[in-house]
């Protein structure tokens, strides 16, 4: 049972980082070529979601490790560290985009 939700886990991963990947292309292409400065913000708003799958499936493969000496019981807890990693970029990028707000008031 184990196994299959570690598979469902990877494959849930690997779809969304596929389909970023997808749109971040094609939002960026397109707001790049109709000067259309809101679709090249969704252009960079889904190439950081890329990079926060990327974080993800790195951190779902070492949570899929099994248990060895030095972890009795498992790596599973890598994915709570890596909900703390992405939470921390996203609460960083808004931080950033909020002073950039500010400072062009």
């Amino acid at each position: 049972m184990t196994d299959q939700r570690d598979k469902k886990s990877l494959q849930a991963v690997n779809l969304g980082l596929g389909t970023n990947i997808f749109l971040a292309a094609l939002k960026t292409s397109i707001g790049i070529s109709s000067h259309s400065p809101a679709l090249l913000a969704e252009g960079i708003n889904s190439t950081s979601d890329v990079a926060y799958y990327v974080v993800a499936s790195i951190f779902v493969r070492l949570a899929n490790k099994p248990a060895d000496n030095e972890h009795p019981y498992g790596h599973r807890q890598l994915e709570s560290i890596a909900s703390v990693v992405v939470g921390s970029f996203i609460v960083t990028t808004a931080v950033a985009v909020f002073w950039d707000a500010i400072d062009k008031i």
